[in-house]
């Protein structure tokens, strides 16, 4: 049978397992956690605190509720956009110099279509390739660290509505729209009427932050009870 202690520890565990942000961020969240209920088992309530709390995903809803997320500037966005799909834009520059090359008309298209009819070897394999990186790897990167490269050096960092860590499913789904070839813009259409979220952003209740988004949920919390920085 399990003491309190290994209750609390894995309770912990799973809890730290669903929050987004810095280790230093799940860090102290995990801390406060550990500490309401090792209070709470000293009181002899741990199994009152734990049904109060429901499962480790609502305890972490529960913590990051009220918290501010920034929404990342769109400047920042488009920058981590050119450098995390390098290879598809780099397709996309080889197709068109390819044309030239064969004297066709130079149709530039961002992303490329997935089926191009005498695409050749490039098209045929660069461009899934491409978009294998662009939509799979790219997803799981973000739905296991909640970044990938290039929002990683323009400071971004995407969460779900709740600041909390996305699925990997998520992470992959966000992205899909890029198998639709240059319709893939009609994804970014509530920003041109000044929404900050792309469509499949609200589908998947998934938000790109700044960096400040993880300091900005600490001092509001802080505020919020009455501490001083």
């Amino acid at each position: 049978m399990k003491d309190d202690g290994q209750i609390i520890e894995e309770y912990a565990r799973a809890f730290e397992g669903h929050l987004a942000g810095s280790a230093q961020d799940k860090a102290r969240r995990r801390q406060e956690l550990v500490g309401h209920l090792s209070d709470a088992a000293e009181e002899g309530e741990l199994a009152e605190a734990l049904e109060r709390l429901g499962t480790p995903a609502s305890a972490a809803a529960t913590f990051a509720k009220g918290a501010t997320l920034p929404y990342a500037p769109l400047g920042r966005r488009i920058g981590a956009i050119l450098i995390d799909h390098l290879p598809l834009i780099g397709i996309s520059a080889a197709l068109a110099v390819q044309a030239i090359r064969r004297g066709h008309d130079i149709s530039l298209a961002f992303p490329p279509w997935v089926y191009q009819e005498d695409g050749g070897f490039l098209h045929g394999i660069g461009v899934p390739l491409a978009l294998l990186w662009s939509i799979i790897i790219l997803g799981v990167l973000e739905g296991t660290w909640g970044t990938t490269p290039g929002k990683a050096l323009m400071g971004l960092r995407v969460v779900t509505e709740n600041g909390l860590k996305i699925h990997v499913g998520d992470g992959v789904f966000r992205r899909v729209c890029l198998l639709l070839g240059p319709i893939a813009w009609v994804d970014w259409l509530p920003i041109v009427f000044n929404e900050r979220r792309r469509i499949l952003e609200h589908v998947t209740h998934t938000v790109v932050i700044g960096a400040g988004g993880d300091r900005a949920k600490a001092m509001s919390e802080r505020q919020a009870a009455g501490g001083v920085e």
